[in-house]
């Protein structure tokens, strides 16, 4: 579509006193202008087409059909660069005047000359910059590819109180809407709604500080202002609605940006507990101009404002949400950017290897020294290794994620249902003194002593005819293959002696070389005295609860050490990450591979630059809202 037929679409002629022929015949002068000051200064970009001249005088029209120009509107183009939006309505609409206001000179002197050459005498052209125009506009227009806020940030004194201000951004309408959400000041509880001693209501976002200001009072009832204070300072103060009825007395704590959390302007109100008093605070907030945080919108902002990455930002995630010491510990050391740091310097030696390959095919006619083939392929095998390293780690980090599986193994009726009940704490497996009762696992989580674990009862371990018990004597087999503990369960009644126990012992570890096997003797209770003393196991009684303590002690004994191997090292222990270095370790194959075989050097350079966007999706340095969504949705409100 060109300009003929896309104008009258946009603009209602019948509402504009100049002539539907005249208009367009100075819109098509002006993009041959714009064209021909373009060649000489780039005002809009390196080479313009006269469709891609179309396409921004449309662009600027459709202004028009958001925002009425009829009436003597007073309008200032911020940033104009060639013109854009300001000529284009200038011609459409002469009763309103246009300021047109570029920091560069070269351009103005343009735009005067284009302006002059078509008749406007509604535009005035400047050279400036924005902050030191003088003056007060119905409306601010910009097609600008900054961010922003700080062209809101910039233009704000120019802009009448009942005015408006317009910018023209991209097609990509997720993007300016999380742009357009980071202007706004959130708001949300940051504690656990209930009953307590104290609560916090936090803020953030660059009118926070103003915000609270409206609604703070000393006691001798004046306002609080807190303008003017010092970051990281605590004030008293008490929350005041509207109506002038109190909520609640308060400190106040101010941090400035960037030395926020969010590297916004943020505020933390330490009140009483209480879900009233929290709650009044929070619809005060909002009614003074706040929105209500989206789940862990404190800590998104934190990465886009780049005070965290994305993997220090899943950590925060994970620390909110660790049940375990472990758990705990691989979240600070993730919190703490070591993972963060390696797979930075990572990414940085991939784009490297990918530039030296690049080199090749872009001066290959050239009298240039490249990087031998060999050294090429001797950098992707490190790189390679270090990645299946870090994939690897990622099943050794399940007993981070999962917990230290122990699976308890013995004959029919030697109590390993009895056992799981006591310890879990309650009647989850059917107990029969009938043998062979139990016919498929059973696996339930427990902690203790800061471990999780993850209990798994078997189906007694004989031979059997019956098709069920034999698919649960298969079963449990399954079970007992990935455990880190077995526990192999006897029956303290058949008199198992010191010779059978040391029999058994070799069999079992070779069976489960990964797994530690502990031996306890159950049904303790039901011994006549004197009792073995130098039995090679731990004697108790599950159904009586005797010598369960011992047993507990053993297991998390074990965890630590369990634990410990995989703590030593860097862990992957995120899926995302887990998938994307799978991905990138699966490029860097092919790309060695067609290294080895004196492959396409554009495709080679094709599987490094995939394996660069990998590396680049875990720490954020790649991404997009799809992801971010996915990330931060799963936070609490007030992270």
């Amino acid at each position: 579509m060109n300009l003929t037929e896309s104008v009258p679409t946009l603009l209602n002629f019948s509402q504009i006193k100049e002539n539907e022929n005249a208009i367009i015949r100075k819109l098509l002068a002006y993009a041959e202008l714009l064209i021909e000051w373009n060649d000489k200064l780039n005002l809009v970009s390196r080479q313009l087409t006269k469709a891609q001249v179309w396409f921004h005088v449309v662009h600027s029209l459709l202004i028009s059909r958001f925002y009425s120009f009829e009436n003597s509107v007073q309008c200032v183009d911020i940033g104009t660069g060639g013109g854009l939006p300001g000529i284009p309505l200038a011609i459409c609409f002469p009763q309103s005047t246009f300021q047109l206001v570029d920091s560069t000179a070269k351009k103005i002197i343009a735009c005067q000359d284009m302006c002059l050459r078509l008749g406007l005498s509604n535009v005035e052209c400047t050279a400036s910059r924005i902050e030191q125009v003088k003056g007060m506009f119905d409306v601010g227009l910009s097609k600008h590819v900054g961010k922003i806020n700080l062209m809101v940030r910039w233009s704000k004194h120019l802009i009448k109180p009942t005015g408006h201000l317009i910018i023209l951004k991209g097609h990509d309408q997720a993007s300016v809407k999380q742009e357009i959400n980071q202007e706004e000041v959130i708001v949300a509880i940051a504690t656990t709604v209930g009953v307590g001693a104290l609560a916090i209501v936090r803020l953030s976002g660059k009118d926070a500080i103003e915000i609270v200001s409206k609604v703070l009072y000393k006691k001798n009832g004046q306002t609080l202002s807190l303008y003017h204070v010092p970051t990281h300072t605590a004030h008293h103060g008490y929350v005041v609605k509207p109506d002038g009825s109190l909520i609640d007395e308060v400190m106040v704590l101010v941090y400035r940006m960037p030395r926020s959390y969010t590297g916004e302007d943020s505020v933390e109100i330490n009140c009483h507990g209480g879900a009233l008093v929290t709650e009044e605070i929070l619809r005060t907030l909002i009614e003074a101009g706040c929105r209500l945080a989206e789940p862990g919108e404190f800590t998104k902002r934190a990465f886009l404002n780049g005070k965290i990455d994305l993997t220090q930002a899943e950590a925060v995630g994970e620390l909110i949400h660790a049940k375990t010491y472990a758990m705990h510990r691989s979240a600070m050391v993730h919190l703490k950017g070591t993972l963060s740091k390696r797979l930075q310097q990572l990414r940085s030696e991939l784009i490297r290897a990918c530039a030296l390959l690049e080199l090749e095919f872009d001066f290959s006619e050239e009298d240039v020294e490249f990087q031998s083939r060999d050294d090429l392929r001797q950098m992707l095998d490190k790189f390679i290794q270090e990645l299946e390293q870090l994939v690897s780690s990622f099943e050794f980090s399940k007993v981070i994620r999962e917990g230290i599986k122990v699976t308890i193994i013995g004959k029919p009726n030697a109590g390993k249902s009895t056992l799981l009940n006591a310890l879990i704490g309650k009647e989850r497996a059917l107990v029969s003194a009938e043998a062979g009762t139990t016919r498929d696992y059973l696996q339930e989580p427990f902690y203790y002593g800061g471990v999780l674990f993850q209990i798994v009862d078997t189906a007694g371990l004989r031979e059997s005819d019956n098709i069920i018990e034999q698919e649960g004597i298969r079963r449990s087999k399954e079970q007992s293959a990935d455990a880190q503990i077995i526990i192999y369960l006897f029956d303290l009644t058949h008199h198992l002696n010191i010779q059978e126990l040391n029999k058994i012992k070799p069999d079992l570890e070779k069976l489960y070389p990964e797994a530690k096997v502990l031996f306890v003797g159950n049904k303790l209770d039901l011994l006549k005295p004197p009792i073995v003393q130098d039995v090679p196991a731990i004697l108790i009684s599950a159904e009586k609860n005797i010598g369960l303590d011992c047993l507990l002690s053993e297991l998390k004994h074990l965890a630590e050490n369990s634990q410990a191997r995989t703590e030593g090292s860097l862990m992957v222990t995120n899926v995302r990450h887990y998938e994307a270095l799978s991905n990138a370790m699966s490029a860097l194959k092919e790309a060695n591979t067609l290294l080895s075989q004196n492959g396409n050097m554009e495709l080679t350079a094709s599987s490094l630059r995939a394996a660069v966007y990998e590396v680049g999706t875990i720490t954020g340095e790649v991404t997009n809202n799809d992801i971010l969504n996915y990330i931060f949705e799963k936070f609490c409100i007030g992270k």
